[in-house]
């Protein structure tokens, strides 16, 4: 009886580990995009503790809006800022987006993008505004319904609605995109790790920081149910 040896073709790539590599890079990027919205705490590396970033809710002190018993986080001691303390949740208001960006005009600021989870985009979308919602329909062309909102023209600029898909689940955060930026210390880079037995091993790195230039640029409408 002869042997043959057979190999596995897998439909729609040439090499798995390839694709293994592009699933993790992805994975990678997703995990610094959720602590860059997030409120979370710098945290110093020490021992086996590793050194974290703080989130962009962590740095928001000036421009707030929280529900009952919440509390900011801020800068107060090294290594940075600490993350702010849930409030009571609380119904997503067009009244809470003002009272943030009339506060952040009075400070200075000119947030001009607004990040929020799908739930919370949709309420937005359901605030009443000035604006007509219907489109005038001519001849036999198909009506259209518009029931989403992508920009909201305050009496201090315009902001750009972002629904972000993870990330965020009870906060709203006003964000000037000239005062936050990233730093690279180390670039996304893969290394080759010693093989065990047919096993292919890699390691994916990535070592950078989100940097706030001033907190009173940005704001956040927290506690939202």
């Amino acid at each position: 009886m002869s042997r043959t040896q057979e190999v596995v073709n897998k439909a729609g790539r040439d090499s798995e580990l390839a694709r293994q590599k592009v699933l993790k890079t992805i994975e990678i990027k997703r995990d610094f995009e959720i602590r860059a919205i997030g409120n979370y705490a710098a945290v110093q590396e020490s021992g086996a503790t590793t050194r974290k970033m703080a989130g962009i809710q962590a740095f928001i002190t000036s421009n707030d809006s929280r529900g009952a018993s919440g509390a900011d986080g801020g800068f107060s001691a090294s290594p940075g800022p600490a993350a702010a303390t849930d409030g009571t949740q609380r119904t997503f208001t067009e009244a809470l987006v003002k009272a943030v960006l009339a506060t952040a005009f009075s400070n200075g600021g000119k947030p001009t993008q607004a990040y929020m989870g799908g739930t919370h985009k949709q309420q937005f979308s359901a605030f009443t505004g000035i604006a007509d919602i219907r489109s005038e329909v001519r001849g036999n062309a198909m009506a259209t319904i518009t029931g989403a909102a992508d920009v909201y023209v305050s009496d201090f600029g315009a902001l750009t609605l972002i629904p972000h898909a993870y990330g965020l689940t009870r906060a709203c955060v006003l964000v000037d995109p000239k005062m936050a930026a990233v730093a690279t210390l180390d670039g996304l880079k893969s290394t080759a790790l010693a093989k065990t037995g047919d096993n292919e091993r890699f390691l994916i790195t990535m070592e950078k920081s989100l940097v706030i230039s001033n907190q009173a640029a940005h704001g956040i409408v927290a506690d939202l149910s």
